[in-house]
């Protein structure tokens, strides 16, 4: 991934891209289970995927900063 703009915002952004990879994978993980297996079995990823959002948070947070500030649209 490549991103145009501040250091800061550029960063923050590779930040999130890497946490919401982490939350693709564990998705990924789920459906090649559910095709192996011909069930869904939710519950055995669940708690990885809401562990994987919730870590998720921080660098949204951080990335919707920098990118504001960047486009001088911070109050």
């Amino acid at each position: 991934m490549s991103v145009a703009g501040p250091r800061s915002a550029a960063d923050d952004a590779a930040e999130l891209h890497r946490a919401m990879r982490r939350c693709e994978m564990i998705v990924v993980d789920w459906a090649r289970a559910a095709i192996r297996d011909g069930a869904a079995h939710v519950d055995d990823h669940r708690a990885r995927f809401a562990s994987a959002a919730d870590a998720k948070q921080a660098p949204l947070a951080a990335f919707q900063r920098s990118a504001r500030e960047a486009l001088g649209t911070e109050h």
